[in-house]
């Protein structure tokens, strides 16, 4: 994951924005509760935001408890227990770590690849430790998919944000059944979409200096993409408005994230290239 789900902190309530860094903060200690101490340096915003979808889903809050950090370890703070939903959220984390890692071995070089190398055979410990073996082979054909598109040339963006799109709807649906299934379904296939698009934009400049590929690499018209990034969100939130809801904070992070956060980073990334292309 790359860390672009997150919330746009400056509108949340001070509770709310407590009640977010309790379950971020829960996460990370339950990936070393779950994985290893090493895996904790998988966490990130992305990974919360599941964890917010499948609370909603299961119909659960997090408990919140007072526990140490790592970093400082003086005084303790308030953390979501690890529970069922943090336990999932954290192998799916090591897994999503040890297939990033594997596909930077495969296209990078020199020290990149090298170091690339030595992390992925420590995230192979996560991976294992993670099972969920069936998930695991559903996202490696996905990536694999995916990899194929990219070094044919023949796939559209549309295309290849599709095939991120599957596997993230994938992660997203994992052991759920009937129409929470569907929702959660939905609700991964569109933001595994966004991810898409605003790590191609992200990367843009980089890889055409190093010759990757990258599917704006013709040219990017801001307008679209901005649109297109705005309609993935809108899909999303349609499908989150089928979630349970009582109007706790888990609605209310997931609106602030949906509505807010997402659209002012896809605002942030863009803003670079529509600024290039008045320079030119």
């Amino acid at each position: 994951m790359f860390g672009y789900v997150r919330t746009y902190t400056e509108e949340l309530k001070i509770r709310e924005n407590a009640y977010y860094q309790s379950i971020y903060c829960g996460l990370c200690r339950a990936l070393g509760k779950s994985l290893c101490k090493e895996g904790r340096l998988s966490l990130s915003y992305d990974m919360v935001f599941l964890a917010i979808i499948r609370y909603r889903l299961e119909e659960k809050t997090p408990e919140i408890g007072q526990h140490r950090c790592p970093v400082p370890p003086f005084r303790k703070k308030p953390m979501a227990e690890t529970d069922g939903v943090l336990s999932y959220c954290s192998a799916v984390s090591g897994l999503l770590t040890w297939h990033k890692l594997d596909d930077d071995v495969k296209d990078g070089k020199g020290l990149k690849k090298l170091g690339s190398e030595l992390l992925r055979s420590a995230a192979g410990r996560m991976r294992k430790k993670a099972g969920m073996s069936d998930l695991d082979t559903a996202l490696t054909a996905e990536l694999e998919k995916l990899s194929e598109l990219e070094k044919s040339g023949e796939g559209t963006p549309d295309s290849l944000a599709e095939t991120s799109g599957q596997m993230l709807a994938s992660v997203f649906a994992y052991g759920l059944d009937g129409e929470k299934k569907r929702i959660a379904y939905e609700i991964g296939r569109h933001i595994g979409r966004w991810i898409y698009f605003a790590d191609a934009v992200d990367d843009l400049e980089k890889d055409m200096k190093k010759g990757r590929f990258n599917p704006f690499s013709d040219g990017i018209d801001v307008g679209m993409c901005r649109n297109a990034m705005l309609l993935e969100l809108q899909a999303a939130s349609c499908a989150c408005d089928l979630l349970p809801s009582d109007g706790d904070m888990l609605c209310a992070l997931t609106d602030n994230i949906l509505r807010l956060g997402m659209p002012k980073k896809a605002d942030e990334l863009l803003k670079k290239h529509e600024q290039a292309g008045k320079a030119d």
